[in-house]
This record gives structure tokens, sequence and C-alpha cells, in this order.
């Protein structure tokens, strides 16, 4: 049972609970959305803009202005910016950490173990394989040394399972004609004290050899594009405390209780969203995340 590494937590620590995204996954299916992922984020983006909501990008929030205990708005381009209510849709370790310095921090929460991490491949192929379809997934023979290298030792098995996702399979155009596109994902730990380079180029060559094994071809002289997403780029990019994807882990029963709520207690017009928090990670809880949060300021 692999499926609590879905959100980054190790599936021999992991609660029962999450024995649930099996039944979600096998039963009720998966979906793919018509123009691919980023639809989702063009369609909120449309929706927000037909209801009036401003969007400022490329303008990074510097600090949260608090007075008297009270988010009074944002640092922003080194200019102060009065809002009647901040939400933070930052990891919550960060907002705590780079937002909030002088406030005190709630470390029972912030001090959970961090869930994996992710390193993406993604490959333009120079053909085509009738093998493959949309989703992919090229077991490990070991399951229990793949999560003993991703938590314990912090790094990854030389024969970890692969995902890989072939959009092109039902979105044509997400390829030149004869080639694909994949997107080649790897569990990886968080970020500690690893050597990033080295894990990345030997993550690549055990990768190449599992598919050219598995599809009988050698796929690395295949490739023509090549891009990477690693721990270190989330965290940097994406604001990810250590380069975790989703977050505290699951890995014990009281996970589930001691994510941050939507709300401060000691800050008024303070609120979060976003997978770090209530209800958890992963695109729908997200979602709702923000929708809780946007119900507790009306």
């Amino acid at each position: 049972n692999r499926f609590a590494s879905y959100n980054g937590s190790n599936p021999y620590e992991a609660p029962a609970t999450l024995g649930i995204i099996p039944h979600l996954e096998l039963n009720l299916g998966t979906y793919f959305p018509v123009g691919g992922i980023y639809s989702l984020i063009s369609s909120l983006k449309q929706l927000a803009e037909e209801i009036g909501v401003k969007f400022e990008l490329s303008t990074p929030v510097k600090e949260i202005i608090l007075e008297e205990s009270t988010a009074k708005g944002v640092v922003a381009k080194e200019a102060r910016r009065d809002f009647d209510v901040v939400i933070s849709n930052m990891d919550v370790y960060n907002t705590y950490h780079k937002l909030l310095p002088t406030v005190k921090k709630p470390h029972r929460t912030l001090n959970q173990e961090r869930s994996s991490s992710v390193i993406v491949f993604y490959w333009g192929i120079m053909r085509q394989f009738k093998e493959l379809g949309v989703h992919n997934l090229f077991f490990t023979d070991d399951d229990g040394e793949e999560y003993k290298k991703l938590f314990t030792e912090h790094s990854i098995a030389n024969e970890a399972t692969l995902y890989v996702a072939v959009s092109s399979k039902v979105n044509n155009s997400d390829a030149p004609e004869g080639c694909e596109n994949w997107y080649v994902m790897v569990n990886a730990p968080h970020i500690t004290n690893q050597n990033w380079d080295e894990l990345i180029a030997s993550t690549k060559a055990n990768a190449l050899k599992v598919l050219s094994k598995v599809l009988k071809t050698d796929v690395a002289p295949l490739i023509n594009y090549e891009q990477i997403l690693e721990p270190r780029i989330l965290e940097s990019t994406g604001h990810s405390a250590f380069g975790s994807v989703f977050g505290n882990s699951s890995n014990n029963k009281f996970a589930a209780f001691l994510r941050h709520p939507n709300f401060s207690s000691k800050i008024k017009n303070l609120f979060f969203c976003g997978g770090t928090v209530h209800p958890g990670p992963s695109i729908p809880l997200s979602l709702l995340s923000a929708k809780i949060a946007v119900e507790m300021v009306d």
C-alpha cells in the first residue's frame, strides 16, 4: 500500500485513514483537465477577475504588518500596502519565519516531521511508445528499502518507483508530431544536507536504466529537451520550507490534528490557506482551505 506517499508520507508509519486514497483512485477514477493542469489556474484566475479580484504579479511580499496584534497589511516592493484582512497561502513555516519574524512561533506545529519532496524530469522524447498510457507506474521490488532510504536516510533508493505521465497521449498538441512529452517523477527526501547534484544525476541514471529495460529501448538518446524540478527549486521559487511538497508529513496519528488552522488565535485579521494548513495537501484540499479561510473572513 503505497498510497500514503501521495501526500508525502511513509506508508509504514502513516495512519490507516489514508487507505481511502486507493478507493478514490481505483473506484472513482482520475480526471484529466481539458488543456492540462494549468487550465485550473487559468480558470480560477478568470473567475476571480469576473468578480472584481485584482492580481499583482511579480510583487513579492516581504513582511506582514502588525499593529496591536492585528494584521494591517503587507510590505511589498519596499512599500506599505494597507488591507483590512491578510490571507497567506505561503508555506505556513515560512509565513512565520519570513513574513512574521517577530511573532512567537507555534513550534509544536511548525516542527513536525516534514513531508517528502520530488525530483521531476521533464523530457521531450523523439518517439512515441504505444506501451505507455497517460499515467504509468513502474514499481520497485523493495518498498521497504525505498521508504527507508527516503525517510530514514534522506536519500533515494537505486531502484525507486517511477511515475511517468504522458499528456500528449490525449492532448496531441502537447508534443510535436511523432514525439511525446514525459513527466518522470521520483519521490525524494526534503532538504537536509544532501549533495543534490550527485543525487539528481544518480536518480536520472537509475530512472533511464529502468525505463530502457521495460521499454526495450535505449531512452537516453531520444531525449531532445530536459528540464528538472527538484527540492532546491521548490524551496527557492515555491517557498516550500526544506523543499517538501506537502508541508508536514502524516507519519503519526496526530498529524492531521496538528495542522495549522486557517486562522490565527493570536493575530486578528490574519488567515491561512494552502496545502500546509488545514485540511491538508493536494489541489482539492488546498482549494478547500481557501474556501474555509474566505468563509471565516465573511
